[in-house]
């Protein structure tokens, strides 16, 4: 018999046609009587366990979790398979300890041979949530995309203009995440970043770059402090004679206000440099000094991570020795993030930059829009489908730097 048979059923009026619905798997039409329900019967295991399924269904992680919680405290008969189905939406929000402890209750407390025993060893399994908690985290795209003007843009900056042509590329990123160190207050991760892009006719304008970021997260409260060093290095043509090489410290602190709100505060300090193997070598374009400070504020709507509006605001100023590329200024930034339909997320955001250049004999300054849209369905625990569109519109007073962009992607996602 199926877990998710295991509920013992026995339907009043009320209930009939949502669990149907459930049965059906029209979980979103299921989800208002059932709303209708609870208001009505707080105690109403049956309805809260069926409204807990039906919002796991459409991606209301932490609805689900809440509402099967509830259904396990009110009724024995039904606390073992709502208890399951809570580890499974804490799992895919990321609270791995509450999983644990929740799974480990329910073995606890069944017969070791029966379904949702050995289901709940599995889950553990699984997914590393056992006592020696998974400490790393693998993460892998894998995109193709049309880039109407293709640029050599590493760090967001076009250092050498535009192409002025378009160009399909393959893009490939890893990111490998190991936590050496988890205590209840300090955690000391290292993150490795590998990214790949081929074009299939504009070689000069590849990227293989490395990024190798070790970082210390103290967690006080409400408050997490994050403090580490990056270090970047980005081959920049076909034949990887051009590079770019930064190294940066960085330490921010993120705010927590409730399940709704969260601040973040970044400072970034870098130096580094750029190198064009067809540049004289006083031309050498050596970044000093060069500072950001990045502010974030998040809105979560339910508590749900991936349901929010988001406005930040970033200073930047970059020292780069060479030519006229040192320059200052700030963007504005505004994003919305909500599910659409069943398994449907639509990520969609707008930034406004302004940038001036004072060494540029022009009197260089420029004003950038930039617009995204990101369509994003998970097609199982491990892997996501992506449709991305990107659009670029940057005004400059120097002609060179006055260009449209716009880049339509397909992507893979995998995370383990």
């Amino acid at each position: 018999m199926s877990i998710s048979r295991r509920c013992p059923y026995h339907p009043g009026l009320g209930l009939e046609r949502a669990y149907s619905l459930c049965g059906l798997g029209k979980y979103e039409q299921a989800i208002s009587p059932l709303e209708k329900i609870v208001k009505e019967e707080p105690r109403n295991a049956l309805a809260r366990y069926l409204l807990g399924r039906a919002y796991a269904a459409v991606g209301d992680r932490q609805s689900a979790y809440d509402q099967l919680k509830a259904a396990a405290d009110i009724s024995p008969r039904l606390r073992a398979v709502s208890l399951y189905y809570a580890a499974r939406s804490a799992i895919r929000m990321g609270k791995k300890d509450e999983a644990r402890d929740i799974l480990e209750r329910i073995i606890a407390a069944e017969s070791p041979e029966t379904e949702i025993a050995r289901a709940s060893r599995e889950l553990l399994k699984l997914h590393s949530v056992t006592p020696a908690a998974k400490r790393w985290w693998v993460s892998t795209t894998t995109r193709y995309e049309y880039d109407s003007n293709v640029a050599l843009a590493p760090d967001d900056a076009a250092i050498v203009g535009v192409s002025e042509e378009g160009d399909f590329r393959f893009m490939n990123t890893f990111r490998l995440s190991v936590a050496p160190l988890v205590t209840k207050k300090l955690d000391f991760i290292v993150d490795y970043f590998f990214l790949h892009s081929l074009h299939n006719h504009l070689g000069d304008f590849n990227l293989l770059g490395h990024e190798l970021t070790p970082m210390f997260v103290f967690k006080l409260g409400k408050a997490t402090i994050r403090s580490g060093y990056e270090f970047d290095y980005f081959f920049l043509d076909d034949g990887h004679q051009d590079y770019y090489r930064t190294n940066s410290i960085f330490a921010g602190v993120d705010l927590q206000s409730g399940r709704s709100g969260l601040s973040r505060f970044t400072y970034r300090y870098t130096t580094g440099d750029y190198f064009l193997a067809f540049d004289r070598p006083e031309d050498d374009l050596d970044i000093k000094n060069a500072h950001a400070l990045v502010l974030d504020h998040y809105i979560f709507f339910s508590g749900r991570p991936d349901s929010y509006v988001r406005f930040a605001f970033e200073y930047d100023r970059n020292n780069t020795v060479g030519r006229d590329f040192f320059y200052n200024g700030f963007s504005f930034l505004g994003e919305f993030c909500l599910p659409l339909v069943e398994n449907i997320s639509l990520d969609v955001w707008a930034r406004y930059y302004l940038r001036n250049f004072p060494r540029s004999v022009t009197g260089r300054r420029d004003h950038r829009q930039e617009y995204n849209a990101l369509l994003i369905r998970p097609l199982n625990e491990y892997m996501d489908v992506a449709f991305n569109y990107n659009a670029t519109i940057n005004d400059s007073r120097e002609p060179l730097y006055r260009f449209d962009r716009n880049i339509f992607s397909v992507i893979l996602a995998c995370h383990f």
